[in-house]
């Protein structure tokens, strides 16, 4: 309890104004600021706020220049930003992190373009070169963070980079990934799967050889892969994605292959695509079971008739 007193004491002198124009007024006015404003609601809150983010502003600048703090135009930058892209957005946006770097040099630099009086002036020739050194340095950390930034909101929008090989990039590498990512077109060759099975479940085996045959057999196909794009969760990568029919080698009509070219970002020039046969016929039978429980067995409506066990990924394992 003596410690607490003790730290309450050195605290409520430290704050206390020696006189009405001091860092210390500028605080204490940010935190009562900050009360009213959580006494207030809606508009009046939000003006307050904002009141009291300028007076923390003030204050904090003004007790890092007293002291000669070397990182006070950063704190300084930074509370800015937190006021601009947080207060008044509700939402700390990327842009307020790429510009805290350059806004920081800037703050740092302007004590050299004013005189004591804020009358403007060139900055000395010794000063010059730290200036621009100073500001071309946090412009590349701000463009750095930019890239950041960039490439992030790339991963989330197009998920499939992240199953390519990054062997050959010169600034981004694969960290925290022990388990090989997968290309997100498999998500799209199971929901074409999954819908083929459950167009088919309710017909008999007749029925579907009937469904199969041509001229039918492409709008059969076309409206299975158009329901199955329904179905795919929304990302912008969807429409980077072409699905294509091929007939398989042997010209059974009882077969279908789906492909699945990606045509997004890569870093091979080759094609990348993934590709899955489809094999459609009764349910596999023992050998030793007559011919009349074939014949019953191939007519249930409840049996499975497809049967995509072979797909091939080409690209994304070079």
């Amino acid at each position: 309890m003596k410690n607490f007193t003790n730290i309450w004491l050195i605290i409520e002198k430290r704050m206390r104004p020696p006189c009405a124009y001091c860092w210390q007024t500028m605080i204490l006015l940010s935190l009562f600021s900050a009360f009213m404003s959580w006494l207030a609601t809606n508009a009046v809150s939000q003006f307050i706020s904002s009141w009291g983010w300028i007076f923390l502003i003030i204050g904090v600048s003004w007790i890092a220049k007293e002291n000669s703090w070397s990182f006070g135009p950063w704190l300084t930058g930074g509370l800015i930003c937190l006021f601009i892209f947080w207060d008044l957005t509700d939402n700390l946006e990327e842009v307020g992190w790429v510009i805290w770097p350059t806004l920081s040099a800037m703050l740092a630099s302007s004590a050299a373009f004013f005189d004591q009086k804020f009358n403007f002036r060139p900055p000395p020739g010794a000063d010059r070169q730290k200036i621009v050194i100073l500001i071309g340095s946090q412009l590349i950390i701000s463009c750095w963070l930019q890239f950041f930034f960039l490439t992030q909101g790339w991963v989330e929008n197009y998920p499939t980079i992240l199953a390519d090989s990054f062997q050959r990039s010169a600034f981004v590498t694969r960290v925290n990934f022990p388990v090989k990512t997968l290309p997100r077109g498999l998500i799209i060759l199971d929901l074409i799967e999954a819908e083929l099975n459950k167009r088919l479940q309710n017909k008999s085996w007749t029925e579907v050889q009937e469904w199969l045959r041509e001229p039918g057999k492409k709008e059969q196909l076309d409206a299975v892969i158009e329901e199955a794009r329904k179905n795919l969760p929304p990302s912008p990568e969807n429409k980077l994605w072409q699905i294509q029919q091929k007939q398989p080698p042997f010209q059974s009509e009882e077969s279908v292959v789906f492909r699945i070219v990606w045509e997004g970002p890569r870093s091979g020039s080759e094609r990348y695509y993934i590709e899955r046969t489809c094999q459609l016929s009764p349910d596999p039978l023992n050998s030793d079971i007559t011919e009349e429980i074939t014949e019953e067995l191939t007519e249930t409506r409840e049996a499975k008739y497809v049967n995509c066990d072979q797909t091939i990924i080409k690209g994304w394992d070079s």
